[in-house]
């Protein structure tokens, strides 16, 4: 039961945290606002990270191909739009996830990370079916 308990330092991670929020900006939040053209929506991380997930570095080599190019692709739109409507992942984040991965293994951060990335962050996240009109 101990262990458990102890889970909860990976949700409350701040590296978590953004990386799991990257993963939400790229995937359903575009989807759910209809705003697809700004940045590309990746359609099937999560099953690709979830393939990863038994085996700690190519899970890592995986995410990380995905970080590279979520702040790869907000630098563009930057430089092209002067905006920028996604927050950057930091180094550190990834190194707080590398560092949970190496306490806790990567099967149980990978499938936090993708639940926690495809989830709402709040009540007012929620689509309605009248959400594009």
């Amino acid at each position: 039961m101990g262990t458990e308990q102890n889970l909860s330092e990976i949700i409350d991670n701040e590296g978590f945290r953004r990386i799991a929020s990257a993963i939400r900006r790229s995937t359903i939040t575009p989807l759910y606002l209809g705003d697809s053209s700004m940045y590309e929506v990746r359609y099937g991380l999560g099953m690709e990270l979830k393939r990863k997930a038994a085996f700690p570095k190519e899970f890592l080599g995986a995410l990380s191909d995905f970080l590279q190019t979520y702040n790869e692709e907000n630098a563009r739109k930057s430089a092209k739009s002067g905006q920028q409507r996604r927050t950057n992942y930091r180094e550190e984040d990834l190194a707080e996830v590398v560092r949970l991965v190496e306490k806790f293994g990567s099967e149980i951060v990978c499938h936090l990370l993708i639940a926690f990335g495809y989830a709402s962050e709040s009540d007012d996240d929620k689509p309605t079916k009248n959400a594009n009109k």
